[in-house]
């Protein structure tokens, strides 16, 4: 997602972080207590975030960075790699840690963030 640099952009980029925010919201709610992480990601509203596709990264990484979660498959969907060690699977501040490295490395987030 490029630096908006006119109104309509702007407006744009508000539209799509409060439509993202309004599906993170309804997926969590929706599946708090749940066990069975299939379930967590088949949620409706977890595939939405993935169909909105790279837009959606800095809004995810962000997330991630403010200490959401259960992001790992949707972003290997969106950006077709995954930065995670073979030996981290399954360690979640390993794999957030790669991934914020990752999202520095590529422009979807601030290198203080």
């Amino acid at each position: 997602m490029a630096t908006p640099t006119t109104a309509a952009e702007f407006k744009a980029d508000a539209t799509l972080a409060n439509e993202f925010q309004a599906l993170v919201e309804t997926w969590r709610d929706e599946t708090l207590g749940h066990w069975n992480a299939a379930n967590i990601l088949a949620h409706p509203a977890h595939q939405q975030i993935v169909e909105m596709g790279e837009d959606a990264l800095p809004l995810i990484f962000a997330d991630l960075a403010a200490g959401g979660g259960h992001w790992w498959r949707a972003l290997r969907t969106i950006t077709g790699t995954s930065p995670i060690s073979e030996e981290d699977m399954g360690r979640s501040s390993k794999m957030r840690a790669a991934w914020l490295q990752w999202a520095r490395e590529h422009g979807y987030l601030r290198e203080d963030a």
